[in-house]
């Protein structure tokens, strides 16, 4: 479960007084931070370091519920994300998901088996088993097959095998 909240941080302090205004992501035991254009001055704050303006605190409400939104329309597939997956997600105001891949290509795999196809059912098993040892998980969203990861795929095939 991904949850988001506003925080500061007295050590961002900038030169002219004020604080950026930063969300916290937490997912999965970890935490990463959205940057916003929102700042604040020390006036604006509680001791504790949360807002106290109201002005802002509308805004960041505002920004608060479009993440929720958006974490809710990924629904049962945020379990698929990391951390760093979803602020992207969320920064880049990106759709949600379509497909997974490893569960596509299991049910494909399946069809192939059933027409009596093993020789390309195994093949595809061998590339599927491939992919989730490069991403060490057993789960991969179909955007995170691009082709920026090819090379690195690529290298990663041709290196000894672990």
């Amino acid at each position: 479960m991904a949850t988001i909240r506003e925080c500061g941080f007295k050590h961002h302090k900038k030169s002219d007084g004020t604080f950026n205004i930063k969300y916290r992501l937490t997912h999965r035991g970890k935490q990463v931070y959205i940057s916003r254009p929102h700042y604040i001055t020390e006036k604006q704050l509680k001791k504790d370091l949360t807002i106290k303006d109201n002005f802002i605190l509308t805004e960041v409400s505002l920004d608060l519920a479009s993440y929720r939104k958006k974490l809710s329309e990924v629904g049962s597939m945020v379990d698929l994300y990391t951390a760093e997956e979803l602020a992207k997600l969320l920064k880049n105001k990106g759709e949600t998901p379509s497909v997974e891949f490893v569960q596509f290509s299991k049910a494909y795999i399946a069809e192939l088996k059933k027409d009596n196809r093993k020789g390309s059912a195994a093949n595809l098993q061998t590339v599927v088993n491939s992919l989730c040892d490069y991403f060490g998980r057993s789960v991969i969203p179909i955007e995170n097959i691009n082709s920026l990861m090819l090379p690195k795929y690529e290298a990663f095939l041709r290196g000894e095998r672990k």
